[in-house]
């Protein structure tokens, strides 16, 4: 069996929260005894999935309280598209139980129209979510449940060892099956055809916790496309993104224009058309000439301003995540 030290420890997650730190050291009899602390591979699969999912062991709970209406958009995609802005803006914005209800409330035996969304959030080191989830680590452990109870950091660390033990993630770790593992915690299933929330991140993470208690990554398996760990519910792809977004509405607006005056140029080569297209452009023509207006200035400019556009709202995009992610 290995030893964990405080000094590695804190090399490992120098940003832990205290509280995270003395349930660690006063809790190692029950990694023990689920065979955690077997091996160097266990142990850093089992920690790394922990760091990835708390954000280095920064967040107890998950954060419900969004602060823009584009923050919820982005989270919860389906449910955010049948509401107005201003909905959303008066209904769910600073006020986190409202949002834990019309999130997860009805779902994984969440009550609707009660506070179990709200409190029943993620929480803990692995994070776990849903009063089904709750309900059963309490019964098996003996622990009661309370609205409150994902908030004490020791039973969080019983519920996570449980769930890795139920899992079978000791036999995935010897065989340094990140992904095998990262699905089990995220989706469920280690078979699941789903790509895990933040499957990077905890690679990394895992990779880390190797490097530090045993010198080595060899255990870590063939990495795939990076995916972004937070927020983790319903993230629309993409595309989908893209098409919401107002600046990349303009941008294809502006493709749309240019292609209408290479569609204009090659009206020349049809005389007959060319007429008929020139009598209704005539007076769009005449009036730029009058006000001396530059189309492809035009044109240049608002592609450069919208390509401003996208990268603000992307560098906003991650301020407001970080203000989340560390609530």
């Amino acid at each position: 069996m290995i030893t964990i030290t405080r000094d590695a420890w804190r090399k490992f997650a120098p940003k832990a929260k205290p509280a995270y730190t003395q349930a660690l050291f006063d809790g190692m009899d029950q990694l023990a005894k689920a065979g955690i602390l077997d091996t160097h591979e266990r142990w850093a699969h089992f920690i790394g999935q922990c760091a990835a999912e708390t954000d280095g062991f920064t967040i107890l709970r998950e954060s419900l309280n969004y602060r823009t209406v584009r923050a919820v958009r982005n989270a919860w995609p389906a449910r955010a598209k049948k509401h107005s802005d201003e909905w959303i803006a008066a209904n769910l914005l600073g006020n986190p139980v409202a949002l834990g209800d019309w999130a997860y409330g009805g779902r994984e035996g969440n009550r609707k129209g009660t506070e179990d969304g709200f409190a029943f959030r993620g929480g803990g080191w692995l994070q776990t979510t849903h009063r089904n989830a709750v309900e059963s680590y309490c019964r098996k452990l003996g622990v009661p449940v309370t609205n409150d109870v994902l908030d004490d950091v020791s039973i969080t660390l019983r519920f996570a060892v449980l769930e890795w033990t139920e899992c079978k993630c000791n036999a995935l770790a010897d065989r340094g099956d990140v992904l095998g593992i990262s699905k089990a915690i995220n989706t469920g299933s280690a078979t699941s055809s789903v790509i895990p929330n933040g499957l990077d991140r905890r690679r990394k993470e895992t990779a880390r916790a190797l490097e530090i208690w045993d010198g080595t990554q060899n255990a870590i398996d063939v990495p795939v496309a990076p995916t972004r760990p937070f927020p983790a519910v319903e993230t629309p792809s993409a595309v989908t993104t893209a098409a919401r977004s107002r600046s990349v509405q303009v941008l294809l607006a502006a493709m749309v224009a240019k292609l209408a005056a290479w569609g204009e140029a090659a009206f020349d080569l049809l005389p007959r058309i060319n007429t008929e297209v020139d009598g209704v452009l005539a007076p769009l023509s005449s009036l730029a000439e009058h006000l001396k207006i530059n189309i492809a200035g035009i044109a240049s400019v608002v592609v450069v301003v919208s390509a401003a556009l996208v990268i603000y709202r992307h560098t906003r995009d991650k301020q407001e995540l970080a203000v989340l992610k560390g609530e």
